[in-house]
Parts: structure tokens; sequence; C-alpha cells
């Protein structure tokens, strides 16, 4: 299963991604976060390019664990539709979740042209972590 969480810098990603994790204790987990991913990898091109190749490796990278077994939860900014299009046809268990904030901090650094095109819920992170855990995994229990 890929639990894929995509939205704006600071709409709540990798901190919803931890939680989750945590409600999986005893299963193989894994998280890929978007951050912590060009940190390892050295990729700061923001550019489109740049972006699409980050999405291409952290993609890759959850079907090859998907399929190994783990519970792969993307937190990426993920801004191209089409990008998570092809995704969806890698996986044989995927969902989709856009979160969004009022929140203002890293305004920024929001990508300009985000596509949010397809998710399976939206999930406004303004809410309480535990309400927002409890639309993704209605969502999940009732696919």
């Amino acid at each position: 299963m890929i639990i894929n969480l995509f939205g704006q810098p600071e709409s709540g990603k990798t901190t919803l991604a931890r939680s989750i994790r945590r409600l999986f204790a005893h299963e193989k987990v894994l998280i890929i976060d978007g951050d912590q991913l060009r940190k390892a990898t050295q990729n700061e091109n923001y550019t489109v390019v740049g972006r699409k190749k980050n999405l291409k490796l952290a993609h890759n990278l959850a079907v090859l664990f998907e399929k190994q077994g783990f519970i792969i939860i993307l937190a990426l900014v993920s801004p191209y539709s089409e990008t998570r299009e092809k995704l969806k046809t890698k996986s044989k268990e995927i969902y989709s979740f856009y979160l969004h904030s009022k929140r203002k901090e890293r305004i920024k650094f929001h990508v300009k042209n985000f596509e949010i095109g397809y998710a399976d819920k939206f999930i406004c992170t303004d809410q309480s972590i535990a309400d927002c855990l409890v639309e993704i995994f209605k969502q999940i229990k009732d696919e």
C-alpha cells in the first residue's frame, strides 16, 4: 500500500506521515519525505525538471519497497498531476490525499502553477492531527 500525502509546503505532510507511521507500529513502514530525499541526493534544483527528477526517484522507491511488503507513506509537494497519475498505474493499492492549510508560514516556497488534480480526499490540516487521521483511515477503510 502507498499513502500519498501531497500539497504545498507547510501543509502538514511530514507531521501526518509520522503520525500514520505510529499507527502502523507493527508493520514495515517507510516514509519517503521530499525534503529528506532532496537532502540525501543533494538535489537543490527546484525547476520543473528538478522537481520531476525528485518525484520520479521517490515514486520508483515507493513502488520498489511496496513490492517488498512495506507500507509506503509519501510526503511530497508533488505539484504535477501527471506524475501522480503515473504512480497510480504502478501501484496495486494507492490512496492520495491533498493536504491544504490556511497557514502562511512558508508561502514564499509555494509552487506556482500547482496542479491539484485528482485526490481520493482533500484534507484541511488546520484541524487536529487526530481529525486528519480519522479522515485518512476512513477513506482507506471504505475503499
